[in-house]
Parts: C-alpha cells; structure tokens; sequence
C-alpha cells in the first residue's frame, strides 16, 4: 500500500484511518488510529517487512504475535487484530490516551505514594499473569508502561518477549532459566553491577526471581536469596527478598552496609530461613509496600 504524505488521510485496509504518530523505532512506526465503522479511538503498529526480515527479527514478530494472543489481561494493551500486505504488517492494539508512565513521571518528578502503589500493584497483577501463561516479557521499564483514560497501568511492547514453550526453540531450559541477556541497561538491575565486584553468583529464575549466591560472603554453607525486584520508575522499586540457604555475619554486613543502599529508594520484605517458603506474588509484594526500609 502506498505510504501517502498526509497521514491523516491514510487508510489502512479500507478500516482503520491512520492520523497522531505516537512514536516510532528501527522498523515500526505507532500511530493513534480510528476505526472507519464506529470511529474507535485504536494504536495501529505498522511494521515494514523488509526492514523486519533485514534485521533478523520476524521470529521475534511471530513471538510477539503469540503473547499478544495469548496474554488477555485488564493491565495488558490488547491486540484487537493483526493484518498485513505485501510490505507491511498491522497490529490493531487499543489505544492507552494516557500515554506512557515515563512521561507522567517526568512531570511529575516522582508519585505520591499511593499513585505509585497503584500502578506497583496493577504491575505485578500483570507480570504474574503473564507468568502464569508462560510469558516473560523481560524489557519492563516506564516507556513500556502505559496509562488508559481512567490512569490504569497497561504493559505493552512484547518485542523481547520470551515463551516458555517458544518458536524458535525451547528458551527456557532444563534448569529453568533464560540465558539471553537483553533488557534496557539504563535500568536493569543495579544487582547485575554489584555481582561483578562483589564475587554473587546471580541468576533468573523462571518465575522472575533472582537467586543470589554469595560466595566469598558465606562462610557457613552457600546463602541463596530469591529476590523479585520491580521498578516502577527510576528511583522507585521494590524488593521481595526470601532467604533459603545458609548465614554468615559477614553477608549480614554487606547486606547492610553495601547491598541495601546500593539498590536506592527501595522497600523490602525479608524473612529469616526458619521461614516456611512462600510464592513471591502480588499479595505479598502489595504488603511490602506497607512496610517501610
């Protein structure tokens, strides 16, 4: 279909008008659409399939294709239909009219508590939903977040999404993790930086938390902790820590004097090893929240 200068003007399939350019990426353009029938306000994703197959990303297109279909959820942008031509693909999605988080916070520098409360909690509905279906969306940050008209937080952007059951191969492997490193680094966990100075042995685990190894911090046996880190804005996250292994008072101190600090504006939920085990899920994490540092 020929691209016409006036976007406004554009039709795409004879049903949807293209107008806002709501933003844009290597090979994806997002435009604020109105369907022709009842003048639904819609996003339309309009991919180009050369540059897609140029940079070896149509298996991550059927990808996000899949979760899409697959991930039906209150505080998950839906997929209302997906077509194509011969050179472009459209995703119909709903349109979220209070755009992304990252600008609200960027206007409002932070969010009182119970703002932020609100969209943590809609958060973690959504990622254990997702989970929940075998989906992991693994690039989660303010830009990706995204606000409908009554202010409830919508995830979108599924492009780096992994199935646990995916194309392309089995992602998730036998020892239930995801060995492909990817993300935004602006945000990815100040973890990640601490392991590396730190002698942590650190990985994710299929149900999106992190088992910390301490190494050189244990004396007395191995200490794992599971910790579930979310980051509803730059300096706003929360952590769920359990500890399941051993102890040493030398872990306790860089805990306390370097790892805590270091992770920033954070709330946190500890429990001892004489702890019984108990799942990281939304009510527990909306209970941390209650809790102070």
């Amino acid at each position: 279909m020929a691209m016409k200068k006036n976007q406004d003007s554009q039709l795409v399939m004879g049903r949807y008008r293209l107008g806002q350019l709501l933003g844009s990426g290597n090979f994806a353009k997002v435009y604020k659409a109105h369907k022709v029938a009842t003048g639904e306000a819609v996003a339309v994703k309009v991919l180009d399939k050369d540059a897609v197959h140029r940079s070896g990303m149509a298996e991550k297109v059927k990808t996000e294709v899949d979760v899409m279909r697959r991930v039906r959820h209150p505080n998950v942008v839906r997929l209302h239909e997906m077509m194509a031509t011969r050179s472009k693909i459209y995703f119909v999605m709903e349109y979220a009219s209070g755009g992304e988080l990252f600008a609200r916070l960027a206007q409002s520098t932070r969010f009182p508590e119970p703002v932020a409360r609100r969209y943590f909690q809609q958060l973690m509905t959504a990622v254990e939903f997702c989970h929940s279906r075998g989906v992991y969306h693994r690039d989660l940050k303010p830009e990706n977040l995204l606000l409908d008209a009554r202010g409830d937080l919508k995830v979108s952007d599924f492009g780096l999404s992994a199935l646990q059951d995916g194309r392309g191969g089995r992602q998730l492997r036998g020892d239930g993790l995801l060995h492909t490193a990817c993300g935004t680094p602006a945000i990815m966990s100040k973890l990640e930086e601490i392991a590396e100075t730190r002698n942590l042995d650190i990985k994710l685990n299929k149900r999106g938390r992190v088992e910390m190894e301490g190494g050189q911090y244990c004396r007395r046996g191995t200490l794992v902790i599971e910790a579930e880190i979310f980051e509803v804005a730059p300096s706003v996250r929360v952590v769920e820590m359990r500890k399941i292994g051993g102890d040493s008072p030398e872990f306790r101190e860089f805990y306390r004097q370097e790892l805590k600090p270091s992770l920033g504006d954070i709330v946190w939920s500890w429990q001892g090893s004489d702890s019984p085990p108990t799942p990281l899920l939304p009510p527990a994490l909306r209970q941390a929240t209650n809790q102070r540092p």
